[in-house]
């Protein structure tokens, strides 16, 4: 997670993310990010904060946000968690 994440989830509750937290995000130095394809889910999960539109709409923004700094984004398919992670330790060897 990064300061980015934390002004998505601003943007899509309708705050301004204070001073601080655009400073800080400008601070980061990060050559690539993973994002993950969202996983599918119930709309009806107790456990969850957001719905389905919602965990979208910080899906894109997040995706806008690594763009829009400049962040080669490396998008992270949904598979299986053990898929996942050795898709991710490729990525990784390949920076």
């Amino acid at each position: 997670r990064s300061f980015l994440d934390s002004m998505a989830f601003c943007k899509v509750k309708g705050i301004n993310p204070c001073d601080e937290l655009i400073n800080a995000s400008r601070m980061t130095d990060y050559k690539s990010v993973f994002l993950l394809e969202l996983v599918p889910m119930e709309n009806n999960n107790p456990l969850r904060k957001e719905d389905r539109a919602a965990s979208e709409k910080v899906h894109n923004l997040l995706h806008d946000l690594y763009k829009d700094i400049g962040y080669d984004i490396i998008v992270v398919p949904f598979m299986p968690l053990h898929e996942r992670a050795e898709f991710v330790k490729n990525k990784i060897k390949e920076l």
